[in-house]
């Protein structure tokens, strides 16, 4: 769950010339439009009517018009040409569609053909003027007939008209010209966009599990998702079990076996709370926060407006005592996966049950609220993204650092880079977390009032990260067969009787600095969900994700104690699965201070600001220091590879400089 882009950088810079391309089936009276427009927009004369050929590649024209410069492409319409049109579309401001207005006939291969245009990533967003052309021929049919045929009044994610027009008379061209500039001056797609990464590659982490599926959508993305059936799994060091996933006859049964009935009612009233407050609170995740009252009473259920702010502000032991659960493993399960993941707090710890909340909010499709894997690794996330970037028109420069942010009267005016080199901009959106940003642009361009509300934000990390190469899986005391346990998240605790002890002990440890005897620890296998991240060795890549740990340890240091404390952990997980420390044949453990100086994060903090922040407790989008944004993961809704804090920044810095988002928004 980290947020791994320590040092992007977006800067956005105005174009000085749009460029329109034309498209049309063949016949359509491109080209005459065109060459018509060069009369009416130049001092050029213009190709005769009767002179002009089909197109058979590019016609180009240039011309200055509505204090603007314009570059016009002409694609060949016919059948065999058209394949060649999406190699424009990645730098094309706004679309010309023409269409023969006399001969309705080919509106329905015309339409293929736009709608074809239109669904390419690479012209997301860019605004359309349909011309129906022909309208001072005998038979022309008019505009609504012509806006039906190509359902233009269902298309609301663009700025789109239908301009009626002669291309022999020019009547209404300069009209829809005009409009179109016009609507590209108010569109994303009239800025430029760079991406500077630190690292040599973008992304990565380990499970998916918070982002909206209506990003997803929004974004294009169509992920190799995988459900892990079963997610969970709580062994213990004696035959007690459970197994988490999607058969209840089964899981219930295992609870009355080794837990109770009790617990197993308990299990199911949390779930079904969690199933409605997750459907109420999601459209908030992709739309700028409001306080925590003002979120519940707009957008929770009236029944559970209490239950959600007493979550959002309470420990997530208050949250988990409402369901009657008997047993302190379970309790303690609950709590560790999902209150106390990447945050510094225990179970009494204020804002513990916002974590939860965070953690909860899993609604990708057949997920059955669970975190999921990515086939091939979750690079294949930010490869993702990164290939929508590109096609959209933006570059991305990895080994790029970003050493300053330069301010200027209170503005960002764009970034030094670690090379020397400047690039102007008009916005800069950081991605890295908020105390870098501030180091970046400078403390002192800041009040008094933002450095105190920021550095209240400040904690340690307080995770640690051992991953693992393993020769063969582990066979658990509890499980020897297996039956799932190994494409699961396996909750190591300590045994019931001592299990709320070791958590109160194990914190307090932490806090004054000391490594605890048994940390909570979370037990990933990857390989086996998906093959294709093994090596040719066929070795099973798993992890170990440790939580708590201190950052700095009180009488020693991490590089004198972390080969002790790595096999220390394996030892735990070998009185869970003995032999496991003789299947690992490679290790590399990431404590919060590597985890800083690798991944850039501010005192390796994974999430870079707790999540017991919520809502508009959190970082802003909107730094005090104009044109300077923030995407970090310490923005709402948090962290947890959800890619909400990009969205919603890139929509702050979309309406604060004017433009008519593509995409819909709250």
């Amino acid at each position: 769950m980290f947020t791994l882009f320590s040092g992007c950088i977006e800067h956005l810079c105005r174009k000085d010339q749009f460029h329109l391309l034309i498209l049309g089936v063949d016949k359509s009276g491109k080209t005459n439009v065109l060459e018509k427009l060069k009369q009416l927009l130049t001092d050029l004369p213009g190709m005769d009517p009767s002179q002009i050929m089909p197109t058979v590649g590019l016609n180009v024209g240039k011309m200055e018009a509505f204090n603007s410069q314009l570059v016009f492409w002409d694609l060949g319409g016919q059948q065999g040409l058209r394949s060649i049109w999406d190699k424009y579309y990645a730098e094309t401001h706004g679309l010309v569609f023409v269409v023969d207005a006399t001969d309705p006939e080919r509106f329905d291969e015309a339409k293929v053909a736009l709608d074809k245009a239109l669904g390419a990533r690479e012209l997301v967003g860019a605004p359309l003027l349909l011309i129906a052309n022909k309208q001072d021929a005998e038979g022309a049919v008019d505009m609504q007939e012509v806006s039906e045929a190509f359902g233009l009044g269902k298309m609301d994610s663009i700025p789109c008209i239908v301009q009626p027009a002669s291309a022999y008379t020019g009547q209404g061209l300069v009209d829809g010209i005009k409009w179109l500039v016009e609507a590209v001056k108010r569109s994303p797609r009239r800025y430029h966009v760079e991406v500077f990464e630190e690292k040599n590659v973008v992304g990565g982490a380990y499970l998916l599990g918070v982002m909206p599926p209506e990003l997803l959508q929004v974004l294009g993305l169509k992920l190799p998702l995988k459900r892990r059936n079963p997610h969970y799994f709580l062994p213990t060091t004696g035959s007690r079990y459970l197994l988490f996933g999607s058969d209840e006859a089964s899981m219930h049964q295992q609870f009355v076996d080794f837990f109770s009935e009790d617990d197993w009612q308990a299990h199911k009233a949390l779930q079904a709370e969690m199933d409605a407050l997750r459907e109420d609170v999601a459209p908030t995740w992709l739309a700028e926060p409001l306080s925590l009252e003002e979120t519940a009473e707009r957008f929770v259920r009236p029944g559970l407006r209490n239950t959600f702010v007493d979550l959002c502000r309470q420990p997530v032991s208050h949250y988990l005592d409402r369901f009657g659960f008997r047993s302190d493993l379970l309790r303690a399960m609950y709590a560790v996966t999902d209150g106390f993941s990447g945050l510094n707090g225990s179970w009494d710890t204020p804002g513990t049950g916002m974590n939860f909340l965070v953690h909860n909010m899993c609604r990708l499709p057949n997920s059955g609220g669970t975190w999921m894997v990515v086939e091939g690794g979750m690079g294949a996330v930010t490869q993702q993204l990164a290939a929508a970037a590109r096609q959209a028109g933006a570059h991305i420069h990895t080994g790029a650092a970003v050493q300053q942010i330069e301010v200027q009267d209170g503005r960002a005016t764009g970034v030094v880079l670690g090379n020397g080199s400047r690039v102007d901009a008009r916005c800069v959106v950081v991605n890295a977390d908020p105390f870098r940003l501030r180091t970046l642009a400078g403390k002192e361009h800041f009040s008094d009032d933002f450095n105190t509300f920021l550095d209240s934000r400040k904690k340690d990390g307080t995770t640690m990260k051992v991953n693992l190469a393993l020769k063969g899986l582990p066979r658990f005391r509890c499980l020897p067969e297996a039956r799932g346990q190994h494409r699961t998240t396996t909750h190591l605790l300590p045994d019931e009787h001592h299990v709320m002890q070791s958590l109160t002990q194990g914190f307090a440890d932490v806090q004054a600095g000391r490594l605890p005897d048994f940390p909570t620890i979370e037990w990933y296998f990857h390989t086996t969900n998906d093959p294709s991240v093994q090596d040719k060795a066929g070795h099973h890549s798993s992890a170990l994700f440790v939580q708590w740990v201190p950052y700095q340890l009180a009488g020693s240091s991490w590089e004198a104690e972390e080969e002790r404390y790595t096999q220390h952990l394996l030892d735990i997980v070998d009185t869970f699965a003995p032999g496991t420390s003789d299947l690992v044949v490679d290790r590399m453990t990431l404590t919060p201070p590597k985890i800083e100086s690798y991944f850039g994060i501010s005192r390796g903090h994974i999430h870079h600001i707790d999540n017991a922040f919520g809502f508009d407790q959190r970082f802003p989008y909107r730094t005090p220091i104009q044109g300077l944004y923030s995407a970090s993961a310490g923005t709402h809704p948090g962290g947890s590879v959800a890619g909400c804090a990009g969205h919603n920044s890139a929509g702050c810095v979309v309406k604060d400089i004017g433009l008519t988002p593509w995409w819909p928004t709250a």
